[in-house]
């Protein structure tokens, strides 16, 4: 977990002077003061947290748990619960019964989720078992809160949608290529479903920087298809 924590690190600060390269190159592009001002604001974000964490050791956790950890006081308690493998092999989430919320961590989000470390058959179920928590509202990892279950109820059948088309091209000999120009927005059930792609992309573009040249729910499709590809079969 430890070496896990550090090449995480790593991987996360030399992506750092592309981010802000391009940042640049799209201040120079500006057509305006505000955008000018808000890339500005970005490459000062960038170079700040590159600074902050040059140095940092990751600290692992000293409490440890199969399933769950209660924490309580006088008047409320925490669920600290394991619902199986989704965004990663250890995601929790944390309910609060007497509030009737849950915050779920990146199992959950706005967005269309990052997959590169995800499990992408076991996704869809780990969310059923967080969905069977007395929850009114849901604390996304990304994204606004949702007052229901439907925007995650979409974020499951989502995944389910693309494994199942992504599981069928590869077993056809497909190449991530030419199923990152097959399967595309408009080809994805899900996202044409009940507003599902313009909540993504409105999130994406009020809680998210962009740094592409074409938009950031293209390009988040394809980074899904590339990272189902390949941790399809993951054990």
């Amino acid at each position: 977990m430890a070496e896990n924590a550090r090449a995480r690190l790593k991987e996360s600060l030399d992506g750092v002077p592309k981010m802000i390269a391009d940042m640049k190159t799209r201040l120079g592009k500006a057509k305006s003061p505000s955008e000018q001002e808000f890339c500005k604001e970005q490459i000062r974000q960038l170079e700040s947290y590159q600074a902050e964490m040059k140095d940092y050791v990751p600290e692992l956790p000293d409490i440890a748990f199969a399933q769950s950890h209660v924490i309580k006081d006088s008047t409320q308690e925490l669920h600290v619960e394991f619902h199986g493998r989704a965004h990663t092999a250890g995601d929790v989430v944390v309910f609060c019964p007497q509030q009737r919320v849950v915050a779920t961590g990146d199992m959950i989000s706005g967005f269309l989720p990052a997959m590169g470390d995800g499990y992408p058959r076991e996704w869809p179920r780990s969310i059923n078992s967080v969905g069977q928590l007395a929850s009114e509202q849901m604390i996304p990892g990304h994204g606004p809160v949702q007052p229901n279950h439907d925007r995650m109820n979409q974020l499951r059948t989502y995944i389910e949608e693309l494994t199942e088309k992504v599981a069928a091209g590869k077993k056809a000999g497909k190449s991530i290529a030419d199923l990152q120009k097959s399967i595309t927005v408009a080809s994805v059930k899900t996202l044409q479903s009940n507003g599902y792609a313009a909540y993504v992309a409105d999130n994406l573009r009020n809680y998210a920087v962009y740094y592409g040249n074409r938009t950031a729910l293209q390009d988040r499709l394809e980074g899904n298809i590339e990272a189902i590809y390949k941790n399809l079969d993951r054990t």
